[in-house]
């Protein structure tokens, strides 16, 4: 769906406009509750210090998305978004990277050892 919008050559009517920042917002802060405000504390407190490490390394590599998701918010009320399309979708493009490319490391890196430290301890 983002894609899709984001695609556009010209900015969707304003409902649709409002409706795209919402579901991108609802995406963007789920992800970060649940992976920074519920699983990342866990992971810093367990006992196999791969994991736990780990963890702090994805928090201190990772966490500016959740400022770069504020400043994105702050910079881009809908009218701004309406108005200035081509730059909304190349932040908004750059902001979806950001996650896209923290979900893939947290795949692929994170997610690994945490299985391997929960078989472990089985």
């Amino acid at each position: 769906m983002f894609c899709e919008v984001l695609a556009l050559p010209v900015p969707p009517p304003g409902l649709d406009l409002v409706k795209f920042r919402h579901m991108f917002s609802k995406e963007l802060l789920g992800h970060l509750t649940r992976e920074d405000w519920l699983l990342y504390p866990s992971l810093l407190q367990s006992s196999d210090k791969r994991i736990s490490v780990t963890a702090q390394e994805f928090i201190d590599e990772m966490g500016g998305l959740s400022q770069a998701y504020k400043m994105w918010s702050a910079n881009w009320p809908t009218e701004a978004a309406r108005l200035n399309w081509d730059e909304f979708v190349a932040e908004t493009t750059e902001l979806l990277s950001l996650l896209t490319k923290r979900i893939h490391r947290e795949n692929d890196e994170l997610y690994p050892l945490v299985e391997v430290g929960f078989t472990a301890a089985a």
